[in-house]
């Protein structure tokens, strides 16, 4: 398992894991792998929905306003000791209205294109005339496949093979149930003397790991591929080289953060590539390292990082 990995590692240069809070995904869930996480170090993860389903149940108004996030949403927690896992953990409701609303549009959106394919399946499998018709096997699997697994309870279909029938139907409770869980994530942590902003702060941070993995993949920021290289040594240095850039391009974020920069993550580093170099000769003058002229923006960045200091020495 990596996590015995990332111990090793850690105690093989001295660093005391005890206290390190290691924020994991639903993926990683099990009563093995918790177990092990907790005993040598503190955590901070998200349930399944079915792990702790009556919690939905809980009326917003029992819930307790957290902090308001950048864009005007009042996140919301509800708090309770519960145990998961074989383990007694403090469990948080994370309530997001902006992920609500999201996910409420998302879930209206697919309705529509769910009854449309089920209609639509049904009708091949209980044609009448010429062409072929669907099979009850493969109209199930074209089903299973439109269905989105959160959304199964919903739109519940059947296949009678003799009768050569196709059924499907529309659960109202079950959309109402589904909707309680729309923009809520249910967190569980050892932390207990945590409060529950901190708690929930912390499993955000996870955010910047995916858009970390994300920005790897993409070709915008520092793209691992494409790899011009066969040995193994040196893919683990290509890789390490990216990781470190990711490293130092969070620590550049974090500067203009603290200056307040509004400039989105992406546009940094779009603006910052827009800053060029000269080298100006005038006359029998020694030749000179010059910005060229920047845009608003671009000045903006050129002082907060001090990127006047780049040229002082050439």
């Amino acid at each position: 398992m990596i996590f015995d990995k990332i111990v090793e590692r850690l105690e093989s240069i001295d660093v005391p894991h005890e206290d390190i809070v290691l924020v994991i995904e639903k993926g990683c869930n099990s009563k093995i792998n918790i177990g092990k996480v907790i005993s040598k170090m503190h955590i901070v993860g998200s349930v399944k929905k079915n792990q702790a389903e009556e919690l939905y149940d809980v009326s917003l108004d029992e819930f307790d306003l957290l902090y308001e996030t950048k864009k005007k949403h009042d996140v919301l927690g509800y708090r309770i000791k519960k145990e998961v896992f074989g383990t007694e953990f403090t469990l948080v409701v994370r309530y997001h209205p902006g992920s609500y609303k999201k996910q409420k549009q998302t879930y209206e959106k697919k309705k529509v294109e769910i009854l449309k394919k089920l209609h639509e399946i049904k009708h091949s499998v209980e044609r009448v005339g010429k062409g072929k018709k669907k099979s009850i096997k493969n109209a199930l699997l074209d089903a299973s496949k439109v269905i989105p697994d959160d959304y199964k309870k919903v739109f519940p279909f059947e296949g009678f093979e003799e009768e050569n029938v196709f059924t499907f139907s529309f659960d109202e409770e079950a959309e109402k149930k589904l909707e309680l869980t729309f923009g809520k994530t249910i967190l569980f942590t050892d932390m207990h003397e945590w409060d529950t902003e901190k708690i929930v702060k912390t499993y955000n941070q996870k955010d910047f790991v995916e858009k970390d993995f994300m920005w790897m993949k993409g070709l915008m920021i520092i793209s691992m591929k494409p790899f011009f290289l066969r040995k193994d040594k040196r893919i683990r240095v290509h890789s390490f080289l990216c990781v470190m850039g990711l490293v130092f391009y969070r620590l550049l974020l974090w500067k203009l953060k603290k200056q307040e920069e509004m400039l989105s993550e992406t546009r940094v580093i779009e603006e910052l590539e827009k800053i060029r170099v000269v080298l100006v000769k005038r006359g029998d003058e020694e030749p000179q390292f010059m910005f060229e002229t920047m845009g608003l923006d671009q000045m903006r960045l050129f002082t907060a990082l001090g990127l006047e200091t780049v040229l002082k020495d050439s």
